[in-house]
């Protein structure tokens, strides 16, 4: 029997328009909540990361596997 392998998952959000948001104060990249789940159908919830203020979130000691990430909770604006 093979040990279990661990790794992370990182986020990375970003602007589709940065010239419009860069420097906005009604708008941010912090908060945005992934709901990280283990089934294709996102019912069976395995995880969230919610990003920082640089649009990044992680989730760490995650093991090796196959995973579906939706967001479920937008940032302002």
């Amino acid at each position: 029997v093979e040990p279990v392998q661990f790794g992370e998952l990182k986020i990375i959000k970003s602007s589709s328009s940065p010239t419009v948001t860069t420097g906005n104060t009604n708008y941010s990249l912090k908060g945005a909540e992934y709901t990280v789940y283990t089934d294709s159908s996102c019912k069976q919830a395995y995880g969230k990361i919610t990003t920082d203020e640089n649009g990044e979130g992680t989730l760490s000691n995650l093991p090796f596997g196959i995973y579906y990430v939706k967001e479920t909770k937008a940032p302002k604006g």
